[in-house]
């Protein structure tokens, strides 16, 4: 599968989302040889899990960061699988529409806790070459509007200096 013909969707466990991924579904219509990445951001690590203490002794402190690096691990396959549903009914409404099972990739990433859910939505577009994203837009209540933006409009900012269409269910950037 080259990139080129990929579009991500980046989806949570939202109505939007599912709008998002009913508009690449009829982006991919009639198009057997098109791809979607269904890419969900999982929780960011939390903090317990961000560093070690460190030891004094050498050998302490190998076996302390190689237990954080296993608690990491279980942490993440948790997360993983408590997103599994979400991915599921993603890909149940793209195989709906009629998208096939070989058209659809997923992928579920824990966030750089230095980056924004947009950061980390064009990170993994720009690591597979993919230029089209599709993204679900939910109205804030008016005064969360005054002080937040929303994914879509964070991404449609960052991507301006990169050649990625934003397209969301409300908009397209």
């Amino acid at each position: 599968m080259t990139r080129a013909d990929t579009v991500l969707v980046a989806i949570d466990d939202t109505e939007a989302s599912e709008r998002a991924v009913n508009a690449a579904a009829r982006d991919l219509a009639g198009h057997p040889d098109r791809h979607v990445l269904l890419f969900h951001v999982l929780p960011t690590l939390p903090t317990e899990l961000l560093e070690f203490g460190g030891r004094a002794d050498d050998a302490e402190e190998i076996a302390g960061l190689e237990q954080l690096r296993e608690r990491r691990r279980a942490w993440m396959q948790e997360e993983r699988r408590k997103a599994r549903p979400i991915v599921d009914r993603m890909k149940g409404v793209l195989r709906d529409a009629g998208v096939s099972d070989e058209q659809i990739e997923t992928a579920a990433d824990a966030p750089n806790p230095e980056c924004t859910i947009a950061q980390e939505i064009l990170r993994a577009a720009r690591d597979r070459s993919i230029t089209k994203i599709f993204v679900g837009h939910e109205s804030f209540p008016w005064h969360r509007e005054l002080f937040h933006r929303h994914v879509g409009e964070d991404l449609a900012h960052r991507a301006e200096a990169e050649s990625v269409s934003i397209v969301g269910t409300s908009y397209v950037f």
